[in-house]
């Protein structure tokens, strides 16, 4: 295997694999200082640990089983700093609903088969229609052409519903992606083409974090969901610390371990 990812709309560098595992399994598990000034059981106050990042409270909240979109599905964005009011909450349950439909008949063409997994011509601008990446697009188009949900609402809540179908990207993200896009290839196409291009590295990344981050309320991450960590964090500044994090982890001694033995 390669043993660098090679991610243009991340960094123009090669990113080292190790370097990329420590930068997921720090946004799963590290954490950051809550100073509480007062409580009736801690008038002197309290400072607690709580997570930095939304792996917990994003990630880690499975959707909705029903054959729709939930409550539930909606109120989860805003566990990955969707910053939603009573009116936009209202309208991207709206959206949603609209959206499951053509949601329903992606997962029906796709049979089976992963966004990576699709033809590239699928995830471009202009979709073949009756494919898979055209009922992707319709879903996508339903809910950001909704007064009020722009990129950022519409992809936290379509890729929550289905991870394995629905990239992630938001307003810190698709600027990076955007400048590698051209006539024929869209924000999707430029994430579709890393994942093709280093389909072996996130192969072992998967599997990877699936293996190492396996408590009783952990979750494995699909690739889409590990490029959009990658990028996030280079494009928030968040890279070092997560990195650092990620290597002071349990999770990182036993990855360490098995490579040693």
């Amino acid at each position: 295997m390669e043993t660098s990812f090679r991610l243009p709309s991340v960094a123009a560098d090669p990113i080292e694999w190790g370097e990329a595992l420590a930068a997921v399994l720090g946004y799963a598990r590290a954490q950051r200082h809550l100073r509480i000034a007062w409580t009736p059981s801690h008038p002197e106050g309290i400072t607690v640990s709580v997570r930095a990042y939304a792996y917990r409270v994003y990630d880690c909240v499975p959707p909705s089983d029903d054959d729709e979109f939930a409550w539930l599905d909606v109120l989860v964005v805003d566990g990955i700093n969707g910053k939603m009011d009573q009116n936009a909450i209202t309208a991207l349950k709206h959206a949603a609903d609209r959206a499951w439909p053509h949601v329903r008949t992606a997962i029906h063409r796709a049979e089976g088969r992963s966004f990576w997994d699709l033809d590239e011509v699928e995830v471009g601008r202009t979709p073949p229609p009756g494919t898979t990446g055209a009922a992707l697009a319709d879903a996508w188009r339903e809910c950001a052409a909704t007064t009020g949900i722009k990129t950022a609402l519409t992809h936290k809540l379509l890729h929550h519903k289905r991870p394995e179908l629905f990239p992630l990207t938001d307003n810190v993200t698709a600027p990076r992606l955007r400048e590698h896009t051209d006539d024929d290839v869209s924000l999707w196409g430029v994430v579709h083409r890393e994942l093709t291009a280093n389909r072996e590295q996130f192969d072992a990344i998967e599997e990877a974090f699936a293996r190492l981050v396996d408590g009783a309320e952990d979750v494995a991450l699909t690739r889409l969901r590990l490029h959009d960590i990658l990028l996030w964090l280079q494009a928030s500044r968040k890279w070092e610390h997560a990195v650092t994090a990620g290597k002071a982890t349990a999770e990182w001694a036993r990855w360490q371990d098995e490579g040693a033995a």
